[in-house]
């Protein structure tokens, strides 16, 4: 890579991370907090696969110290978000297959569950669900197919939410952060997450119904699906 190129890589994540710093103030502890925010920029898109992150840029940016930055690489190494290559520094990982099968072992273990038993069930839940589904419309009539992949994630996470548990509400956002990673490795399947939007509206209205049970299997049948649709997209190129 040239120094040009290396330079405006550099430069294009400082501008990253200036747009969504106004996100990074949560009372965790400071490498807490750097690994939350990275964590959602990779949620977000905004952070892809083979992006090179830099103690420097990032500290710069958030205003903490370079060893806050390295602590908070070694929590999303942790996470398998992040991997340091040796003499080159560190980058947002590039999921395998057996990666992304894992992914949806743990999803369809997790979603399902929240969805079907979770104690924060509720009108509110229905309405935070509808809300996600409305978005990911708007954004398809806008052919905003990141707006649309972006109104997926909250769907999901929302779903979780159900569950009341702040540790589920954390490992979702390292769930949805991998999964980012994923489409972002199916960027030729521009449908993909279209296709899933009529399934979010019949799983809501279900749920709406007070058919936990009957949500819930239908959001696994659909994990399941979207499982084998990603597999294979992948393995064909």
């Amino acid at each position: 890579m040239s120094e040009h190129s290396a330079s405006a890589e550099a430069t294009s994540l400082v501008d990253q991370l200036s747009t969504a710093s106004n996100r990074f103030a949560q009372p965790r502890s400071a490498p807490e907090r750097v690994a939350d925010f990275l964590r959602e920029e990779i949620v977000q898109g905004r952070l892809g696969s083979g992006t090179q992150l830099t103690e420097e840029s990032i500290s710069g940016t958030l205003s903490v110290a370079r060893n806050t930055v390295r602590e908070a690489f070694t929590l999303l190494t942790a996470e398998r978000l992040v991997a340091r290559e040796p003499h080159r520094g560190v980058f947002v990982r590039q999921l395998s297959l057996p990666d992304i099968a894992d992914l949806y072992r743990m999803r369809r273990i997790v979603e399902p569950s929240a969805l079907r038993s979770g104690p924060e069930f509720g009108e509110h839940s229905v309405d935070l669900l509808e809300a996600a589904v409305s978005e990911g419309y708007r954004a398809q009539q806008a052919e905003d197919r990141h707006g649309v992949a972006s109104a997926n994630q909250e769907w999901h996470r929302h779903a979780v939410g159900i569950a009341g548990s702040q540790r589920l509400d954390h490992t979702m956002s390292g769930l949805l952060a991998e999964m980012r990673l994923v489409f972002a490795q199916m960027d030729n399947d521009v449908d993909f997450h279209a296709k899933y939007l009529a399934r979010n509206e019949e799983i809501t209205s279900i749920a709406a119904q007070g058919e936990r049970g009957r949500a819930a299997d239908a959001l696994d049948a659909y994990l399941a699906e979207a499982s084998a649709d990603i597999q294979a997209s992948l393995s064909s190129e």
